[in-house]
């Protein structure tokens, strides 16, 4: 059985869908932002110490400035997937072949784009994240290939539910 789908990817949808398939992990996240508290923390310590002290030295008051020049760094580093999500939204939807329709099928076995030049197949195999709702499918493979099916791609409910649940039984990861 082959599932046809037909339409084109809308801007809001696109930067939608890679916000989700390039969202850390919860692991991930915690260890990030635990690491980005403990710093905040330890330099805050560090520059009340200074402040604190009865006779700054000017070596003192250098190093808490040097602290202060660490923070922004601190800040990227909690929030770079999210940065990198947005770049490559930004980067993919410059692409001309993005705003043609997008059509193809989906089976059982595989997924298969066709464009007017050129036709792409995926095996299931090859998808490694996934995430789906009422409205969204978007699935990811190791190698960066994003998958972004929005609901109003199949023409009946029956097929965005078969559709759903080839994804949820065919790739094991989900990202939340």
């Amino acid at each position: 059985m082959e599932i046809e789908f037909q339409g084109y990817l809308d801007k809001e949808t696109i930067f939608k869908a890679f916000k989700i398939a390039n969202r850390p992990s919860k692991r991930s996240a915690v260890i990030r932002i635990s690491l980005a508290v403990f710093f905040v923390l330890f330099f805050l310590f560090s520059i009340y110490s200074i402040i604190a002290q009865a006779n700054p030295s000017i070596i003192n008051s250098l190093r808490s400035s040097y602290h202060l020049l660490l923070f922004p760094f601190i800040i990227y580093f909690v929030l770079q997937p999210y940065f990198t999500a947005y770049l490559a939204a930004k980067k993919y939807w410059k692409r001309p072949t993005v705003h043609q329709p997008l059509t193809g099928t989906i089976s059982s076995q595989r997924i298969v784009y066709i464009w007017p030049s050129e036709r792409i197949e995926v095996s299931w195999s090859k998808y490694v994240k996934k995430h789906t709702d009422d409205q969204l499918i978007v699935m990811a493979t190791e190698d960066g290939l994003i998958s972004i099916f929005p609901r109003r791609f199949f023409k009946t409910e029956s097929e965005w539910h078969t559709v759903t649940l080839w994804v949820n039984a065919k790739v094991m990861e989900v990202v939340s």
